[in-house]
């Protein structure tokens, strides 16, 4: 088959049963078409053929022969890809009327050009994130040498050509941690934030998280921890280039100024780039204090950023983990043991090592990897596999056992986490008790677990979208044998994550089949695997005990949660200490009750759960803000009263819970409530939270229809 991309014919030869999504990922290295369920099944990665939107994963490549009851063209006629979604044993459907230009057959096979013009082929952008042709990731910790110009200090490097590099150790996952960063140097250091590019940082004691000991994105920190060090930081080179300069001109410093990436002598007027004095810059001893601009004298700082990623990703250039290249490079997948906790037994494999393109299986103590030419081989050769489990105590586990445990919990005595008030008000003249309950929760992050790892003679390295750069290196060096020191992580961008990739398991399997087959493995999950097996948020149940005055305002607030202890699966281990009982996740969201209420009162209660379970999104606000704010809405609803303003009326002593809020009303009162006039009887609810030292307001309008369909038809997505 042949594929023509912008006037470049390329020759395909791939399995007949290929989705469309992996021969342009892995036969033409095109970066940015998207991951769905990643076997043709779901159809949400979708391309642009002919200026016509087409499902990509279902687009099977087909033999061209005579099919009298399966749907395909015959030979001599025209036909192309598949539209409707295919299921793993379902015949691909192909379309009717492709062009004659853009199809044509011969008795021995299909000989297919799909011409992509550059207009398509930007029209693609707008729906898959564009297209890069041939993005080959060369391996840096290897062969990278240090650009000619300076090193200003851990953070920023400066050629002699102008070129700006912020090195950035927190991972950019779609939270904008880049763009930020990028802006807090340019601020201090006086140069046009479109100017300055990111490294990320290599594992070393400097990049480490204030207060983690080690390098880590998560608990909402990277902003945070970067604000003032990043701008110290720009502070600090601005400094010494400016020094730098003055003892060019034999003058004093203070008769420098730093503007626009260059310095000027405010005497004779003389100006010289940054990239000049560089390299002098970087051999002067750094200031030990330099002055921060204030507020009021920021040009960048406090206004909208571009994000700094954003065109890349737009056109495919963005390099993710699952889009890393290496050459000579095999692609892996994995079956993990279907039960959390169990173990391998033996595995047969084979009529997976029979399948066209797979180099290994490699059988680990909880899951077994096959080891291919590419992803597809790989991920039909795991179906032939014969695997006999020890699926271990956990194998019997339900949604029903998981709601029983979880009512256990709230009927036994729990940890008295919040005591407000004392007895009950004698305002009192009704009362109500509801409950929730929540499942657990994967992270679904866009693109899965995934990780690259080449290993060298005395060093490795690794590509991969983490979260916890030390601890994945200690963990690839365990595995491989090396000490840490001989591990380089290079941090790509992230697919998303939501607190999927502070896990490391994604990251040993890479590095178990690289050192099985001796070459470089890039490791991709499937979907299903990615949703079996994650680290889920805990299941989590309440009941909340409410009692109103005679005018329907709360008084009365007996909160009971049930939730799992979240420190044993973060590596923390439960104090004995009175203070250090309480699980701080578990009740984030609940504790900090913002609104006004005289008597509160919370507990904790334990709910053990036998799974694997980790940080999701905003952790234990996820449900407790949920608990909260529905009660109040139910309490609004009781009273007769408009749930924004009942809620500010709760928050009288709480100015900044209030004003976003009021924002929060009258942007939805300008674009969403005349959207909603036609939902006759559609609730709409509000909430407020500060989470994480952010205050927060949400509104959603409640319909009976699918979300994504209301979406549409409201035109918010």
């Amino acid at each position: 088959m042949n594929l023509s991309v912008n006037g470049i014919v390329h020759s395909i030869v791939s399995a007949p049963d290929t989705p469309l999504l992996w021969v342009l990922r892995e036969e033409l290295g095109l970066s940015g078409t998207k991951y769905g369920c990643g076997i043709g099944v779901c159809g949400v990665c979708t391309v642009h053929l002919d200026l016509a939107r087409r499902r990509s994963l279902p687009m099977r490549l087909l033999p061209a022969r005579h099919d009298h009851g399966g749907g395909r063209a015959a030979a001599g006629q025209p036909a192309s890809y598949g539209e409707r979604i295919c299921r793993r044993d379902a015949r691909a459907l192909p379309l009717r009327n492709l062009s004659a230009r853009h199809a044509g057959f011969s008795r021995a096979g299909v000989t297919m050009s799909v011409l992509i013009t550059r207009r398509t082929l930007l029209q693609m952008g707008a729906y898959v994130g564009g297209l890069a042709v041939g993005c080959v990731f060369t391996a840096p910790g290897r062969a990278q040498s240090a650009p000619a110009g300076g090193r200003m200090n851990a953070w920023i490097l400066i050629g002699a050509d102008d070129a700006i590099t912020v090195r950035v150790a927190h991972t950019e996952m779609g939270q904008g941690i880049h763009t930020l960063a990028v802006n807090l140097v340019a601020e201090e250091l006086e140069v046009d934030p479109g100017k300055v590019q990111v490294e990320p940082a290599l594992v070393a004691p400097e990049y480490e998280t204030p207060g983690f000991k080690a390098i880590i994105t998560g608990d909402s920190t990277s902003a945070v921890t970067s604000f003032e060090p990043l701008r110290m930081a720009g502070a600090s080179a601005r400094a010494l280039l400016v020094a730098a300069a003055a003892e060019r001109w034999h003058c004093a410093a203070q008769d420098c100024e730093a503007l626009d990436g260059r310095i000027r002598n405010r005497t004779t007027g003389a100006i010289v780039s940054y990239g000049a004095v560089a390299e002098a810059a970087a051999k002067l001893t750094p200031p030990r204090d330099v002055k921060l601009k204030p507020a009021s004298e920021w040009r960048i700082l406090g206004r909208p950023m571009r994000r700094l990623e954003g065109r890349d990703k737009v056109r495919g250039a963005a390099q993710f983990g699952i889009d890393i290249r290496l050459p000579n490079m095999l692609i892996a997948t994995v079956v993990n043991c279907p039960v959390p906790g169990g173990r391998l037994k033996s595995v047969h494999a084979d009529a997976a090592m029979r399948a066209p393109g797979v180099v290994k299986v490699v059988p680990l103590d909880d899951a077994v990897i096959v080891v291919a030419k590419s992803f597809w081989a790989a991920s039909r050769a795991v179906e032939s596999l014969s695997v006999d489990w020890d699926e271990g105590p956990s194998a019997s586990l339900d949604s029903a056992a998981i709601s029983q445990g979880l009512d256990k919990a709230l009927a036994a005595d729990g940890i008295v986490t919040k005591e407000q008030g004392e007895g009950e008000p004698p305002e009192i003249k009704s009362r109500f008790v509801l409950r929730f309950e929540v499942p657990l929760l994967a992270h679904a992050a866009f693109e899965p677990p995934t990780a690259t790892v080449s290993i060298g003679q005395h060093d490795v390295d690794v590509w991969a979208p983490t979260q916890v750069q030390t601890r994945a290196r200690e963990v690839v060096a365990a595995a491989l044998g090396m000490t840490p020191q001989q591990v380089r992580i290079h941090t790509t961008l992230a697919g998303g994550s939501f607190g999927r990739k502070l896990r490391v398991d994604f990251l040993r399997q890479a590095a178990l089949a690289a050192k099985a087959v001796n070459q470089p493995v890039k490791l991709i999950w499937s979907r299903s695997e990615d949703m079996q097996h994650d680290y889920y948020r805990p299941p989590a149940a309440t009941t909340i005990d409410v009692g109103l005055d005679s005018n329907g305002w709360p008084v009365w607030w007996t909160q009971r949660v049930a939730v799992a202890d979240m420190r044993p699966h973060f590596d923390v281990n439960a104090s004995t200490k009175a203070a250090e009982l309480i699980d701080a996740r578990a009740v984030e969201g609940a504790a900090q009750l913002p609104y006004q209420i005289g008597h509160h009162r919370l507990t904790w209660h334990n709910a053990p759960l036998a799974l694997p379970l980790g940080a999701w999104r905003s952790v234990g606000h996820s449900f407790n803000a949920w608990f909260v704010e529905h009660t109040i809405d139910v309490i609004s609803r009781k009273s007769g009263q408009d749930p924004v303003a009942f809620r500010l009326a709760l928050l009288k002593d709480r100015p900044r819970h209030q004003a976003v809020l009021k924002t929060l009303a009258s942007l939805s009162a300008s674009k969403l409530k005349w959207k909603v006039e036609s939902f006759s009887g559609s609730p709409r609810r509000s909430s407020v939270r500060l989470r994480f030292r952010t205050a927060a307001s949400n509104k959603a309008i409640s319909t009976p229809t699918a979300c994504w369909n209301c979406a549409k038809r409201l035109k918010l997505s």
